[in-house]
């Protein structure tokens, strides 16, 4: 599934950053996943909507 961020929590995270630190994302369709510190409102994301994780930034239009 391809949904857009509508909503991030402003999250500081106090080691480097890194691929383990994460912030909640909500999207257009309701849903909250958990995305890289570096994902901003109003990106397009693919989603598995089996486990509802996040996968990668969504290409193209």
């Amino acid at each position: 599934m391809v949904s857009k961020i509508v909503d991030t929590a402003n999250i500081c995270c106090l080691k480097d950053i890194d691929n383990s630190c994460s912030k909640p994302a909500f999207l257009v369709t309701g849903a909250m996943v958990r995305v890289l510190l570096l994902i901003n409102i109003g990106e397009v994301l693919r989603v598995d909507t089996r486990s509802s994780e996040y996968v990668s930034r969504a290409t193209g239009k």
